[in-house]
């Protein structure tokens, strides 16, 4: 059995679909204005932060849905 191994991704998406992803939550901003711009130019901004653990070290795609409104999730496998 793999070696499971939990992450945090934090994730900054604009109302363009342009975006940032980034593993310290504090950096993000940051990062995304360094990237794509300052961030109060968008009309709208969504930060998502992901947990997952995820095995290792073998590679896996996965896809998910974040809604507009917080609520629980699922990620599948691509």
């Amino acid at each position: 059995m793999a070696t499971m191994q939990e992450i945090e991704v934090w994730v900054m998406v604009n109302d363009q679909g342009e975006f940032v992803a980034h593993e310290d939550g504090d950096e993000l901003a940051a990062e995304y204005a360094e990237r794509v711009g300052d961030a109060t130019e968008a009309a709208g901004i969504r930060r998502v932060r992901l947990t997952v653990k995820v095995p290792l070290p073998e590679p896996i795609e996965l896809r998910g849905e974040v809604t507009a409104e917080p609520e629980p999730g699922a990620l599948r496998v691509a």
